[in-house]
């Protein structure tokens, strides 16, 4: 409260994270084969969820950079979350296509 008797108020108001790049180590690989996959991102808090998600297996990874070698064959939609200490979330995806191993 002021000396004139009126309230005075601060509100800070959080950005959302900004996904710059996501980086997969491959765009085609065999059945098996690593992949690895890393983001580049910014926020004005702290980054306090990192998901990874597969278009068709759900969740693959909790983290910023991750490596997998259990993706199915077929063409993913590789999307990665990011989730603020204030809820704020943002998205990035990518393709990936896992062929048949032959042998």
């Amino acid at each position: 409260t002021t000396e004139f008797g009126a309230s005075q108020y601060l509100q800070i108001l959080n950005n959302p994270p900004v996904i710059y790049e996501v980086f997969s180590s491959e765009e085609l690989i065999n059945e098996g084969e690593n992949l690895t996959l890393s983001a580049n991102y910014t926020d004005d808090r702290e980054i306090v969820i990192h998901e990874w998600r597969s278009s068709l297996q759900s969740m693959i990874g909790s983290n910023s950079t991750i490596t997998v070698d259990n993706l199915m064959v077929g063409v993913h939609v590789l999307t990665y979350r990011i989730m603020d200490d204030d809820d704020a979330w943002t998205e990035s995806s990518i393709s990936v296509n896992s062929a048949p191993e032959y042998r």
